[in-house]
């Protein structure tokens, strides 16, 4: 029984039978056997969907003949195999799923489940067409744009139901980005290689979230960073997923870094230089990337020009000191109000040379993440540009851009909120 599962193709390595999958090769096979099977013997049928607790479980409502329905959750898992070094797909803990299936190209249209018990018998499962699945529309990157937009999904995100979602490198697989998933419940869910760089049937790349989602290029044509994307489910069983930015964590910005090579001049993060000098071993491109300047720093000079560097800080510190005394005079909130009006600024903003900002809380108390929206569309973000500050002259409170601003109270004299 030839048929096309879904409109997104993602091709598979073909397992070991005897040994077994790779972690996330078994959890992508597990997503994928999301939707309705049917047991030719009993006519029982098996409807399978996301568990939202644990991305290596499935959850199962089976339709007896007689029209009694089970619901079990978690039933179908993702298990360790005797060797410890790969996995395999478990049914109830009685039966595992046959890899033989899996190793062609074509999404298998029949499925054998192979008892764990001698009394039990092998047990047949076949795919119900019922011509109810998700048309995906995917006009495809090309492969290097693919991997750029990728490595941009890198640092935190949420869901509309309030999970997390840290997104961080994949150690064995520059193609594939890990997912650490953290619920409203705090319960935590590491995925290694969840999200990667797939082929759809017209030979482009997309960026799939293991069988079950693909990311919706939309939001792509106007920004090449987007605050929110869409994960576009590929059955109708399933429902998009919307994430929305919350800023990178501390692991990616130290990824972000970029150092100068001493040998070309030029800046590159730590994951490029893995890259350049690929012949080298990981550990000797560490010990080389703390020989190399960070992107800011300029090199060293002779002692006559150090002087005249420190003369010439001087004098901009002292014309700063005089631009501050020549503004205004403000007065400064006490700290509660001051946090008050660090809340009312999250909204979105606009400069009078046409930028826009936008104001989010941050995930450091008393601070607030920026997003800057520039004319010509692209974007910046700085997390925690925005914070309550205690004057050392009065110690009294002020709202600190950075270190380069400060927000006037005498905006906010005579209104409730400006």
């Amino acid at each position: 029984m030839a048929k096309k599962r879904v409109k997104v193709a993602v091709t598979k390595p073909s397992p070991d039978k005897a040994s077994g999958w790779d972690e996330w090769t078994a959890i992508d096979v597990l997503s994928g056997l999301c939707g309705t099977w049917r047991d030719p013997q009993s006519l029982e049928e098996y409807e399978l969907t996301p568990c939202d607790e644990d991305q290596s479980r499935l959850n199962v409502t089976t339709y007896r003949p007689s029209g009694i329905s089970l619901y079990s959750e978690g039933l179908l898992s993702v298990e360790p195999c005797k060797d410890k070094q790969s996995s395999s797909i478990v049914f109830s803990g009685s039966f595992v799923l046959d890899q033989a299936a899996f190793e062609s190209a074509e999404w298998p249209a029949e499925i054998r489940w192979h008892p764990t018990w001698n009394s039990e018998k092998t047990v047949v499962w076949e795919w119900v067409d019922d011509s109810a699945e998700t048309e995906v529309y995917s006009r495809g990157w090309d492969e290097s744009t693919a991997l750029e937009v990728l490595k941009d999904l890198r640092g935190r995100w949420r869901d509309t139901k309030g999970s997390k979602y840290e997104i961080s490198r994949c150690a064995k697989d520059e193609n594939r980005l890990d997912v650490t998933t953290i619920r409203p419940s705090g319960q935590i869910q590491r995925s290694k290689g969840l999200l990667r760089v797939a082929q759809s049937e017209d030979e482009s790349s997309i960026i799939a979230w293991s069988q079950s989602f693909v990311l919706d290029q939309e939001p792509y044509k106007d920004s090449d960073r987007p605050l929110e994307i869409r994960w576009i489910p590929t059955r109708s069983k399933s429902k998009i997923f919307v994430w929305t930015w919350l800023g990178f964590s501390e692991q990616e910005d130290a990824a972000l870094e970029k150092r100068v090579d001493p040998e070309d001049g030029k800046a590159y993060s730590f994951d490029e230089l893995v890259e350049f000098y690929h012949d080298w071993d990981e550990d000797a491109v560490a010990k080389y990337w703390e020989k190399c300047q960070p992107k800011e720093s300029k090199p060293k000079k002779e002692s006559k020009a150090k002087e005249t560097s420190a003369e010439a800080k001087a004098e901009k510190k002292k014309l700063s000191q005089e631009s501050v005394e020549a503004l205004p005079e403000s007065h400064p909130w006490d700290e509660m109000t001051a946090h008050d009006v660090l809340e009312d600024l999250c909204g979105r903003w606009r400069d009078t040379a046409g930028s826009e900002y936008e104001v989010a809380p941050a995930k450091q108390e008393g601070h607030l993440d920026v997003v800057i929206i520039r004319p010509s569309g692209k974007t910046q973000r700085s997390e925690a540009l925005l914070h309550v500050e205690q004057s050392e002259k009065d110690e009294q409170f002020c709202i600190s851009w950075a270190k380069s601003f400060m927000l006037d109270p005498a905006s906010y004299e005579g209104a409730v909120e400006q």
